[in-house]
């Protein structure tokens, strides 16, 4: 199992600095226990790059596509799905990009009625699929690659580990609920500690996700619902007078 594309540790950045530059990148990758796809697309996003040297070296060296392999991608790149081509091949969809501009393929793109999802490999109507708006300047409406079940799903698994993420940090680690100690994080929230909750969700948009890039700022608590609702409906949960009134016993 990979870790979260989104989330990355002090160390794992460190380590993407010094040797992405002039290292393999898919030896990198499984340093890190990440995918290759998210190793480039985080270095790219901090503005590194391969060295020069490193770019002569990989021109040089001599092409370990087979015969048989490259009649193949002659063969289904301008028809086939080219995620679940590259996974038939055993190649980095990257790789496999690269090699087919090199031999000048081209995608075709007719008016299919189905489609196959590069994540789930399931053949569903091209209704099933969000269209992309342009591509090469042109307008399309020709099906993505992964159909919206699948997207849907991306997005859901994507916000529940920023979700932990948020969670973990601001319980110290022990993802229970501040006032009466409820552990089960489909029934934990974020609470203000101040008030105004509300308007600053709704002035932030993605409250989670405003939460890590701003790298964790000071004022919140991990409470569950029903402490969080008493809180913003009454002005106090009842588990703190039951608190005080079992210390005075």
């Amino acid at each position: 199992m990979f870790k979260s594309p989104w989330i990355w540790s002090w160390s794992d950045l460190e380590l993407l600095r010094e040797e992405y530059p002039n290292g393999d990148t898919r030896q990198l990758a499984q340093r890190l226990n990440r995918a290759v796809a998210s190793v480039h697309q985080r270095a790219h996003a901090m503005g590194i790059k391969k060295t020069p040297d490193y770019r002569k070296f990989l021109a040089l060296r001599p092409d370990s596509w087979t015969k048989d392999e490259l009649a193949k991608l002659r063969e289904l790149y301008p028809r086939t799905n080219a995620r679940i081509l590259a996974k038939e091949l055993n190649r980095q969809y990257s790789a496999l990009r690269v090699k087919a501009s090199q031999l000048g393929l081209r995608r075709e793109f007719p008016n299919a009625t189905e489609k196959q999802c590069a994540t789930c490999s399931v053949l569903k109507p091209a209704d099933q699929f969000y269209t992309y708006t342009y591509r090469g300047g042109k307008r399309t409406e020709q099906p993505r690659s992964v159909c919206k079940m699948c997207l849907g799903q991306r997005g859901a698994d994507r916000r529940l580990a920023i979700r932990k993420v948020v969670i973990s940090y601001y319980s110290g680690g022990t993802d229970v609920c501040a006032c009466c100690g409820e552990g089960h994080i489909e029934f934990l929230s974020i609470d203000h500690i101040g008030g105004g909750g509300g308007k600053h969700r709704k002035a932030v948009g993605n409250f989670y996700a405003w939460i890590l890039r701003e790298d964790f700022p000071p004022g919140f608590r991990v409470l569950c619902h029903n402490c969080n609702q008493a809180l913003g409906l009454f002005g106090a949960c009842p588990h703190e007078s039951e608190k005080e009134s079992a210390w005075g016993t």
